[in-house]
């Protein structure tokens, strides 16, 4: 029983921690600026773009409508670490101002409470197979 409970509960784990990354990216492009958004920067802020030196204003602006996305693109699913009582879901973030963007935006809180209800009803699953289990002598 305590084998197939902990096969299937690392398979609820990977599935819920791919589940995760996927509606994180979504949510992350919900949120992404369009690009219209972009082009309307150096009026708005009167030419006040921040950029390295010897960028022009244009490049910048291109640079920044290729960026779209990019947040969502670079979250991947690592790996399932397992210790007793404890599982952990390692999720790889490639992107080095995505902290700054959660902060503002609430992203990965947003994605955790989506992905928590899926999360209720896989251990509940996988709950019933393992009480079913042992009630039928495995």
């Amino acid at each position: 029983m305590r084998k197939s409970a902990e096969k299937e509960s690392r398979k609820l784990a990977r599935s819920q921690g791919n589940f995760f990354v996927r509606i994180a990216r979504k949510i992350s492009l919900l949120h992404a600026p369009d690009p219209i958004e972009i082009l309307d920067l150096p009026q708005k802020l009167h030419g006040h773009i921040k950029r390295k030196p010897g960028v022009t204003i244009e490049q910048e602006i291109g640079r920044r409508i290729l960026q779209i996305g990019l947040l969502a693109k670079n979250w991947r699913f690592w790996k399932v670490e397992e210790t007793t009582g404890r599982t952990r879901v390692w999720i790889r973030d490639m992107v080095n101002y995505s902290k700054t963007v959660d902060d503002k935006q609430g992203l990965s809180k947003q994605a955790t409470q989506i992905a928590s209800k899926s999360l209720k009803k896989g251990t509940d699953k996988v709950m019933k197979k393992t009480v079913k289990d042992f009630n039928n002598g495995r």
